[in-house]
């Protein structure tokens, strides 16, 4: 038989997962009784009491229940941690992760949260359903936004996914009006993750969804750009293309529709290619940079379909090469440039 708070900390310990490092368990270890063992405890213990929290853990680990390696303790198999935690009543298992998860929050500082990110949102959104403000709704959902984010950029696209889309879920029934910029970037970010996912159905689901409630023509284009994308990579090259075109009218670059003549797309290419030999090695070099904020949007969707046809729609690589080359030329030179040069090299 385990002593009472040994059996209390393995309960909050089975919250978080399989295992948790010990700074993480500091920050809820000593007040996390609260909930489940209705025991006031205070904030602010000192560096002893935390010291003896950590140390009702040795019954667990001498019994064979925990080990501990370094900093970590973890169950000694996941069947421990399921069964410790189907300990906690279900009723109260919501509102024990959504309080180890605030005191987590409440607990590290500002520069030090991105370390217990994921922790703190999956404690959260556990217990989400005993989240009664609205204001408590804005902020998980602008932290799930950051989880989103954060999974990302660790090429972690299911569990992007999962955080931004119950950060969609979080947000009110007219979100788009009170807090639209946190709802474009939680659906931009989603649709673009599902789409590292292959999740396309979704894809389009979500990005009507902005295309139909963006302010602005300017907040689509995102959303427009991983649409396109979508659209390639399920072989769909006549929409990828046709989106594609009338995005760029709207930008300003008109795209002839049908397409030129081969002799037409052959002289207007070569015509460009001698504009660019008689510029010199330097002048070319010390060209500068495009700055127009439209041409450089063009720019970036001319090269996503020069990438799409040149797998499938290779008749329209002549027209996509000497628009970007046109536009390199009159408006400046961006990192897009050079795709249009190599692709130029291959014709």
């Amino acid at each position: 038989q385990l002593p009472i708070g040994c059996q209390h900390a393995i309960k909050l310990l089975a919250c978080i997962g399989s295992k948790c490092d010990d700074s993480i368990l500091i920050s809820f270890m000593c007040q996390g009784r609260g909930v489940e063992g209705k025991l006031n405890m205070t904030a602010g213990k000192n560096d002893t009491e935390n010291n003896a929290q950590f140390s009702i853990l040795d019954y667990a680990i001498d019994e064979g229940l925990l080990k501990r390696e370094g900093s970590t303790y973890m169950f000694a198999h996941d069947r421990i941690q399921h069964a410790a935690y189907s300990l906690i009543p279900e009723s109260d298992q919501g509102r024990m992760h959504r309080h180890i998860g605030r005191l987590i929050l409440e607990h590290t500082q500002d520069e030090m949260l991105d370390h217990v990110l994921f922790v703190v949102v999956d404690q959260l959104n556990r217990g989400q359903k005993f989240i009664t403000k609205e204001k408590d709704r804005m902020e998980l959902a602008t932290l799930n936004l950051k989880a989103g984010e954060k999974a990302m950029s660790l090429a972690v696209f299911i569990s992007s996914a999962s955080y931004l889309k119950a950060g969609i879920d979080l947000l009110c029934n007219d979100h788009w009006e009170i807090c639209y910029d946190l709802s474009l970037q939680l659906h931009n970010l989603y649709v673009e993750a599902e789409y590292c996912n292959g999740h396309f159905e979704e894809v389009g689901h979500a990005a009507g969804v902005v295309i139909k409630q963006a302010r602005s023509f300017e907040d689509k284009l995102r959303i427009f750009a991983t649409l396109i994308k979508s659209l390639a990579a399920q072989n769909k090259l006549h929409d990828t293309m046709q989106i594609g075109f009338d995005v760029l009218r709207e930008l300003g670059v008109q795209c002839p529709s049908p397409l030129p003549d081969k002799s037409v797309a052959a002289r207007d290419i070569m015509k460009t290619s001698m504009a660019l030999k008689n510029k010199s090695k330097d002048e070319f070099l010390n060209y500068h940079e495009m700055n127009e904020g439209s041409m450089t949007a063009a720019m970036k969707f001319l090269q996503i379909l020069l990438n799409s046809s040149f797998i499938a729609k290779q008749e329209y690589l002549p027209l996509i090469i000497d628009q970007m080359m046109q536009l390199t030329l009159h408006h400046g030179i961006c990192k897009e440039s050079c795709a249009a040069l190599g692709y130029l090299s291959f014709l």
